[in-house]
């Protein structure tokens, strides 16, 4: 995001106000950034479509109009030092006094070129805002799901990502986009999340092996020990070298996933409410993995994903059909936590 981090004017500061008002998205004075905020009223997703296109639209035309003033600055700044060359070169008396004017001059450059940093910060701090309240706001629009607040700077605890256990040698996690509420009755945080394994100092070992959404649930298994499942897609974030846990079969389950287990009740998860919603959840070319995993403190439902849906588009217009994608993918984790919720060995 390097580029795109560096420009903006007054002009569009005026277009980004009156954008906010026809699309009815808080600014980030209205709800700060930083923290969380209730998800907002949106329509369908075609709507939704618009509103973060035209959110992207006005950081686009701030992010031109910056670009051009540091390219201005850029010039002049050469022509002075150039023609403070010739001068010097035909006048040596005054170099003393040229060495101060540059001086003086370099500093306005240097004040010039971080106020237009900071005014691209915040637009592109505005754009964010915009497709992650919007976009989210979206996807968390369901019967089942109560009490959105979302903060999209937020990180999870990395200590219940890593709980997943999937992989040896996690040395990376990143994260943004905190997202809490209740899913049929049950307390969730869901965030963006990307997992890198290897050796942290030999960087030809580096993998990124996970990168997409993590839903949390908050309730307790009643045995010890945990059960991992896993879908294969076309992704990376197949288990690998688990050594608390042994390969089981569950027979009335797809045969695409795979189940590992330390837990010696483990048939008891399967009932065919569960299973039924364990199979609904199926790859494809945008859901590249899936991870479930029942622990004695939480349970865990992680989906990997292709980049069409994890970056955010800045030189493109946004397509809605990742985050659409995404919304029906929820809508099968409901329908999961409903038949976890039905069976009585899984809950304390």
């Amino acid at each position: 995001m390097s580029e795109e981090k560096d420009v903006v004017d007054n002009l569009v500061e005026e277009k980004t106000e009156e954008a906010s008002r026809e699309n009815e998205t808080p600014t980030q004075e209205e709800k700060p950034f930083d923290g969380f905020y209730d998800a907002i009223e949106v329509g369908e997703r075609e709507e939704v479509q618009e509103k973060i296109n035209d959110a992207r639209k006005v950081f686009k035309e701030i992010h031109k109009n910056v670009m051009s003033r540091n390219k201005i600055i850029g010039i002049v700044f050469l022509v002075i030092m150039l023609g403070m060359a010739v001068l010097a070169y035909i006048f040596p008396g005054i170099v003393m006094y040229m060495f101060f004017g540059v001086i003086a001059f370099f500093i306005i450059v240097l004040l010039l070129s971080k106020s237009l940093r900071g005014k691209m910060d915040v637009a592109v701090g505005d754009y964010l805002f915009a497709y992650g309240i919007n976009s989210d706001s979206f996807v968390y629009k369901h019967n089942d799901i109560k009490d959105v607040k979302m903060g999209f700077r937020n990180k999870p605890d990395e200590d219940v990502i890593r709980s997943l256990a999937f992989k040896e040698k996690v040395f990376h996690i990143g994260s943004r986009d905190v997202i809490k509420g209740t899913m049929a009755g049950i307390n969730f945080e869901t965030a963006d999340v990307s997992i890198k394994t290897g050796e942290p100092k030999d960087r030809k070992t580096h993998k990124t092996v996970f990168v997409g959404k993590v839903i949390t649930l908050s309730t307790e298994i009643k045995d010890e020990g945990r059960v991992l499942l896993y879908r294969k897609g076309c992704g990376d974030a197949e288990p690998d070298n688990l050594s608390d846990v042994n390969e089981v079969n569950v027979s009335s389950l797809s045969e695409e996933w795979k189940v590992y287990s330390s837990n010696d009740n483990y048939e008891k998860i399967f009932t065919e409410k569960v299973i039924d919603a364990l199979n609904s959840l199926s790859v494809d070319e945008l859901l590249n993995d899936i991870i479930v995993s029942f622990q004695k403190e939480r349970i865990m439902v992680a989906l990997s994903y292709a980049d069409s849906l994890m970056v955010i588009p800045l030189e493109n217009d946004f397509n809605i059909d990742g985050v659409d994608h995404y919304k029906k993918d929820v809508e099968k984790v409901v329908e999961l936590v409903k038949a976890i919720k039905s069976n009585k060995y899984i809950i304390k």
